[in-house]
């Protein structure tokens, strides 16, 4: 039998078990058994940071207990609420001033806070890193040490050229006078530290992409370092809907076929099950206002409608599920919930409304729009193999353009085979599923806060 999956309680139990291991708490001046408060304060690290923040000041008891426990999970933002090194204001996780976070403090005496801050980020299994400004960012990482670091998540933005971590291009920067090299003058120097440091141990396993995008499918957004695929075992992305459509664009990717990679989810993110995915109707690159924006004799509206159908999103998803080999499973989640007008289809409420149920609808029209979405994404990658193929074929001399034969498992022979095959076998390790499905039989620390999850499972 295969091994049982572990639960969300399972891995919570393990990190609690971990902390009484190595002593790290006792039952000294303590209201009740260390083993209970772990567990109270657990179910509060998801939804209610603050409690745990006023429980590390009020002893110290406390705070050998709490602590682990609050800084399992590690934020760093340029917004305050999001951000984990003002949880504690005498135990802030960097020498940034309160007043300014961005900030170096001059003060560098007090020994001692450095050394309970490194304790500190010794707990931190899972780490958020929201898009900032590079500016304020460089030179300033090599404080962050988390050298039992597992899950990664990085909350990307959104400009014309696509999804970025950072909020400002490197064009703008005076690089002489940041001493940093043309070559890496698009790497984030905080994340490129962070993944150095937790290599030296065992890396990191779970890396999510939340703020990926449909329209552009790109494996190194802006800032992301040449390292940030080496070790993870896990790869999510997150794409929510947006308003606003960045430059159509797939492509970067490392090779997969000699990486750990074990499993890839793609999420449509919706905030709960009465929403549906949309995807954005205006250019970032083009002012609305603009009269040749709009095409004569039809409506702006009607317009900016058209332009929120799936036409290069379907070629970019292709591509992007192609650029793994047949051996890492695809999860392809909540994909029922892409608004029909999108797929260019008839919503089921103005054809069978007088029929059937509001609820009885919901489900066939989430049902009828993940099997046309797949169906589509299907017929899109055996136009791709077969492209690519054809060109192969008149380029036999050039190895580089043989990708689809070492796509799947290295067999030469493979080559050899039809389109359709090529693509059906890359099929049978694809899952689509939805949201609720997904949430109820995968381990999801890192890709939905509890508040979310909570919403879908109710």
């Amino acid at each position: 039998m295969p091994p049982k999956k572990k639960s969300k309680f399972d891995e919570n139990e393990n990190n609690n078990n971990r902390l009484l291991k190595y002593g790290y708490v006792s039952n000294y001046g303590l209201p009740l058994p260390v083993e209970i408060l772990l567990v109270i304060f657990g179910k509060y690290l998801g939804n209610d940071r603050n409690t745990l923040t006023i429980c590390c000041r009020t002893s110290r008891s406390l705070f050998n207990v709490v602590s682990p426990i609050l800084y399992r999970r590690i934020g760093i933002s340029p917004y305050q609420k999001r951000d984990s090194r003002l949880d504690l204001s005498l135990e802030k996780l960097s020498n940034f001033s309160s007043s300014s976070m961005m900030t170096p403090t001059r003060n560098k005496s007090n020994i001692n806070s450095k050394s309970r801050k490194s304790k500190l980020l010794k707990f931190a299994t899972h780490l958020r890193i929201d898009a900032h400004d590079p500016l304020t960012m460089l030179n300033h990482s090599k404080i962050y040490d988390f050298p039992n670091l597992k899950v990664l998540t990085l909350c990307l933005t959104i400009n014309n050229q696509g999804p970025t971590l950072h909020t400002q291009t490197f064009s703008t920067f005076n690089l002489q006078a940041t001493n940093q090299r043309k070559s890496d003058n698009k790497q984030c120097s905080l994340l490129n530290n962070i993944l150095i440091k937790a290599n030296h141990g065992n890396g990191i396993e779970k890396l999510i992409i939340d703020g990926s995008n449909m329209t552009n499918i790109i494996g190194y957004p802006q800032g992301f370092p040449s390292r940030i695929y080496d070790t993870i075992r896990e790869l999510t992305f997150i794409c929510p809907s947006i308003n606003y459509l960045p430059e159509p664009l797939f492509g970067g990717f490392p090779d997969f076929n000699n990486s750990p990679l074990k499993k890839v989810n793609w999420i449509f993110y919706t905030e709960n099950k009465s929403c549906s995915w949309k995807l954005g109707r205006i250019p970032l690159n083009v002012d609305i206002t603009d009269n040749d924006f709009v095409q004569p004799n039809i409506p702006q509206y009607q317009y900016n409608r058209d332009l929120g159908k799936f036409i290069d999103e379907l070629w970019s998803f292709s591509n992007f599920i192609l650029q793994f080999p047949a051996t890492i499973q695809i999860n392809i989640v909540n994909s029922g919930k892409i608004q029909p007008q999108v797929l260019n289809l008839l919503p089921m409420q103005v054809q069978f409304q007088s029929i059937f149920s509001p609820e009885e609808i919901e489900r066939a029209e989430e049902e009828s729009t993940q099997d046309h979405f797949a169906n589509q994404i299907k017929q899109h990658m055996i136009q791709i193999v077969q492209t690519k193929s054809n060109f192969s074929n008149q380029n036999s001399g050039n190895s580089r353009q043989q990708w689809y034969i070492m796509a799947f498992a290295g067999n030469s022979q493979k080559g050899q085979l039809e389109p359709e095959a090529i693509v059906e076998e890359r099929w049978k390790n694809i899952n689509w599923t939805g949201m609720k499905d997904y949430l109820e039989n995968n381990y999801w620390e890192g890709e939905l806060e509890p508040k979310e999850v909570e919403a879908w499972l109710t």
